[in-house]
């Protein structure tokens, strides 16, 4: 096998064409990058915020829970102390009541 001299020149016109070309394709390529990149980060701002949203509901459920449940308590508790009271002045009158005069 016999290898050929492959002389091609190329012109210098031909040579601004072809690199002026390249850099054309290569400018298009960095602006799509550069909008895809913007487009993701965008996609995680909106998603991290969802998230937190989200976070911030749920939280606010549980807290809304938490305030029922205390409230409940409380009432019960009031209560408690009403009973108490008046069973204490039941006893005090049947007692009262039982003493031989």
């Amino acid at each position: 096998m016999k290898k050929q001299k492959s002389e091609s020149f190329v012109t210098n016109s031909v040579f601004v064409n072809e690199t002026t070309s390249i850099r054309a394709d290569m400018r298009s390529m960095e602006q799509r990058l550069a909008l895809a990149i913007i487009k993701t980060q965008s996609d995680v701002v909106k998603e991290s915020m969802i998230i937190k949203m989200t976070l911030k509901e749920e939280i606010g459920n549980v807290l809304n829970a938490i305030d029922s449940f205390t409230h409940r308590i409380e009432t019960y508790d009031r209560k408690t102390l009403v009973h108490d009271a008046r069973l204490n002045d039941h006893e005090a009158r049947i007692t009262r009541l039982e003493r031989p005069a």
